[in-house]
């Protein structure tokens, strides 16, 4: 599991819809195209058959995202130090 609870992501913009992503084949799907390039935060993480997903605050835990779905750059908020943080959401 690369990500924890409370860090900082942003989804990838060049997301496919109808696409599957990651090893846990997680479906990119219409709904979810409004999510593109936007930074979130992971909220909760569901552990399925070995399969990791992430849940997120901006779709009000709608949906289940992998993190192939995600761009390299993330930031923990707890341990971040402020120049970092302000970096990410720059």
């Amino acid at each position: 599991m690369r990500y924890e609870i409370g860090d900082m992501i942003r989804v990838r913009d060049d997301l496919v819809t109808n696409t599957r992503y990651g090893t846990e084949r997680c479906y990119f799907i219409e709904e979810m195209e409004k999510y593109l390039g936007r930074k979130a935060r992971i909220i909760d993480i569901d552990e399925v058959e070995n399969r990791v997903y992430y849940l997120l605050d901006i779709d009000d835990r709608n949906f289940h995202w992998v993190e192939e779905m995600f761009e390299e750059e993330s930031v923990n908020l707890e341990m971040a130090t402020e120049n970092e943080l302000m970096g990410f959401l720059s």
